[in-house]
């Protein structure tokens, strides 16, 4: 799937190649008008090209995605079906939280997690996956927002949080 902006704009990307399984995986999680779909599939590529690079291969050193087959485990073994640090395009799961609001909503994001869990938007997420950028002061905040949401639920209200952070130790564990 190729989407193009016509007219073209000078100096500017005008074009962004999706494969079959991304495109129906953001077809399907999209709840915009359908007249809108390309537009909205644009400007959520064009975000996220800005900011990674415009290839596959730039911008991962900002945080791994958990493999499927993880992903699959959690699910089974802690009952997960939410991700605090997603993207439409990466999503495992319907229920999500992703970098930008404005262009992800459309297709079924939550929100920036942070927002989420400040308004009380995870009460209802009973087990989530958590893996956030590798960056030391947001895997730190990821950390107190998740202490503070699961401080805050009732007694009976239960909920889980899986973390998914590397092994920054020095020297690294034999």
């Amino acid at each position: 799937c190729r989407l193009r902006l016509e007219p073209r704009p000078e100096g500017q990307r005008a074009e962004h190649a999706l494969n079959g399984e991304c495109f129906a995986k953001l077809k399907e999680g999209y709840k915009g008008a359908a007249r809108e779909l390309n537009a909205r599939l644009f400007l959520l590529l064009q975000r996220y090209a800005t900011l990674f690079g415009p290839r596959s291969s730039e911008g991962r050193g900002w945080q791994l995605a958990t493999p499927p087959g993880a992903m699959a485990q959690l699910g089974a073994d802690f009952g997960v079906g939410f991700e605090c640090f997603a993207s439409p395009m990466n999503r495992r799961h319907a229920r999500f939280c992703s970098a930008f609001a404005d262009t992800d909503a459309p297709f079924g994001s939550s929100g920036n997690f942070f927002s989420v869990a400040r308004s009380g938007g995870l009460r209802g997420v009973r087990s989530a996956e958590c893996g956030p950028p590798y960056d030391d002061g947001i895997m730190a905040m990821a950390v107190r927002a998740i202490d503070a949401e699961l401080a805050s639920r009732p007694a009976g209200c239960p909920g889980s949080f899986v973390l998914v952070v590397p092994d920054w130790r020095s020297p690294q564990p034999a």
